[in-house]
């Protein structure tokens, strides 16, 4: 007698980790002082005063900062308290940029811009950094 041998269950299987494993993380939303809400991986907690002293070498620590369960990977807002015109915002974003090069060894620039949001203009930097 013939048996066939099916690798449909293994296929399943193996098709089903990878559906899991390749699942957006669950995000929970964080309020910061002004009313505004950020998403964040649920896992990730508030840094310790040592980390924020050791990852953000600034004489105003950020107002919020989240790093995940490894240490790895932070996420953090702080704002800028000069008041620059909303027409000279090009220009402050250089200025911007240029602290950020001069205060980490490595910097790579995954994105930045600006982003309106209830009518006033805020500038964003996503990066990657190191402090050796």
């Amino acid at each position: 007698m013939l048996k066939i041998k099916s690798g449909a269950p293994k296929w399943l299987f193996i098709s089903g980790l990878l559906w899991v494993a390749a699942a957006p993380p669950k995000l929970i939303k964080i309020k910061m002082d002004n009313g505004t809400k950020v998403s964040i991986p649920k896992d990730w907690h508030p840094m310790d005063e040592y980390d924020i002293v050791q990852r953000y070498p600034s004489v105003r620590a950020p107002l919020l900062a989240y790093t995940n369960e490894e240490r790895v990977a932070d996420f953090s807002v702080n704002i800028s308290a000069t008041q620059w015109p909303d027409d000279d915002v090009a220009l402050a974003q250089r200025f911007f940029k240029a602290g950020i090069l001069n205060v980490f060894d490595r910097v790579e620039m995954i994105g930045e811009g600006v982003h309106e949001l209830h009518g006033k203009k805020f500038i964003f930097f996503e990066f990657e950094s190191r402090v050796y």
